[in-house]
């Protein structure tokens, strides 16, 4: 006799405790929502204004950009089954990788170009205090966003260069990855500037980020388990 498949809420609990499984073990998890503490400690430390914190997310963002540009580079064996670009599929190659791998860093060095431009004369910044941005605290909290992301990025690479990742993948999940962030700063923009709005921001835009990390860890965990004979 045939089992009967499993419900929704059956699978939805199955996967979170996939996913809460994840978050518990695995140390980056614990270094982003480091990073994200000490990047809301630095902020209250040089009083940051919403538009301050806008611009240390937007510099988080780019620091994951750049660490995927890396991942690519750093590719010794990598598929791209299903990956197509002009209509051709990418070859497999070094020349492949590097081609995929800076047209990644045109376009999503564009679109960031273009949300900084929004950032800085947008009118999401309306009721922001005229003052010069605290670049000491800036530069603080992206160092802080820069260690994890190093960490998570040499954790990833060699696990890659254990298995053979689809290149295709790699290229699109950074924009999946920062999607919730960036909705979480575009609305947050539109908060007033008061006490209560920063610390609602920056609660939600901690959470999406964190939620998305450890999903990303999951899919990569799961796709190397695919490959690697003993799993990971």
């Amino acid at each position: 006799m045939n089992e009967a498949p499993p419900r929704l809420h059956q699978r939805v609990a199955e996967h979170g405790r996939a996913l809460a499984g994840v978050a518990v073990d695995d140390r980056s998890t614990w270094s982003l929502i480091g990073a994200n503490l000490l990047a809301i400690a630095i902020a209250l430390l040089f009083g940051m204004t919403l538009r301050d914190l806008m611009l240390v997310y937007w510099l988080q963002s780019v620091i994951i950009g750049l660490s995927y540009f890396v991942r690519m580079l750093a590719l010794r064996d990598f598929s791209t089954a299903g990956f197509r670009s002009g209509g051709r599929e990418v070859p497999e190659t070094t020349g492949g990788k590097v081609s995929t791998a800076l047209f990644f860093a045109f376009h999503y060095g564009f679109f960031h170009f273009v949300y900084f431009m929004f950032l800085v004369a947008g009118p999401a910044h309306a009721g922001d205090a005229p003052a010069a941005h605290p670049l000491a605290g800036l530069l603080l909290c992206g160092l802080a966003f820069a260690g994890h992301q190093a960490y998570s990025t040499a954790k990833k690479i060699a696990l890659e260069r254990e298995a053979r990742p689809n290149l295709g993948t790699m290229m699109f999940t950074p924009y999946v990855r920062i999607l919730p962030m960036h909705l979480t700063i575009i609305f947050g923009g539109m908060l007033g500037p008061s006490t209560a709005s920063w610390l609602l921001f920056v609660g939600l835009k901690t959470i999406a980020d964190v939620v998305m990390h450890v999903i990303e860890q999951h899919l990569t965990r799961k796709s190397l388990q695919e490959i690697l004979p003993g799993g990971i």
